[in-house]
């Protein structure tokens, strides 16, 4: 079973690149019997987020989205077996699983929630479940939660699969979040699914 984790790099994550893909060559095998890390080059900040991703969607069993600025928990390839369409897992800032951190986790729980404490970037997906949803190449903002929310289904585990630096600041550039509210981005993106 072949995994890959695709890592789009935008402007300003040049340099912390290096973390990530350390991590990626950490990880244990488990399921897995390839692992293979796709490194989108958006350093120019002309593809976005979610075409960056997209463009990283080669032959695999399953995807892993990492972000640049993340690492991956070494252990975190022993939550895929058995598991459903996708895997999240606790959110990692700083070294710290946040006191907000609902487990288990379901879609009324996106609906009532957002993204406090839910589910976020760095997670796995069936790669034929993720090549047919594919991220929205026409948003700049909120496009993550926007592929959550068309899931068929997922499953969320205790643990963190990665860790985040919030003292790194996001990609820069026409797609970067540059002092966005995440939270209310996602509750957008959520209340446009009620209706």
């Amino acid at each position: 079973m072949k995994l890959v984790v695709i890592t789009p790099v935008g402007p300003g994550h040049e340099s912390i690149l290096p973390l990530a893909a350390l991590s990626v060559l950490h990880l244990e095998y488990h399921e897995f019997t390839e692992i293979q890390h796709v490194i989108v080059n958006d350093t120019k900040g002309e593809l976005g987020r979610s075409r960056a991703r997209n463009l990283g969607m080669i032959n695999a069993d399953w995807y892993f989205f990492l972000d640049a600025d993340d690492v991956m928990m070494p252990y975190a390839t022993r939550f895929v077996k058995g598991q459903p369409v996708a895997v999240f897992g606790a959110v990692q800032i700083n070294g710290r699983v946040p006191p907000i951190n609902k487990w288990p986790c379901g879609r009324d729980d996106l609906f009532k929630h957002g993204g406090e404490g839910t589910i976020c970037m760095g997670f796995f997906v069936k790669a034929e479940i993720a090549q047919e949803l594919r991220f929205d190449e026409t948003l700049d903002r909120g496009e993550d939660f926007d592929f959550y929310m068309r899931l068929p289904s997922f499953y969320k585990v205790k643990l963190p699969l990665v860790s985040v630096n919030s003292k790194i600041p996001s990609a820069v550039g026409p797609h970067g979040y540059e002092e966005l509210d995440w939270h209310k981005t996602c509750r957008e993106v959520v209340d446009r699914y009620k209706k």
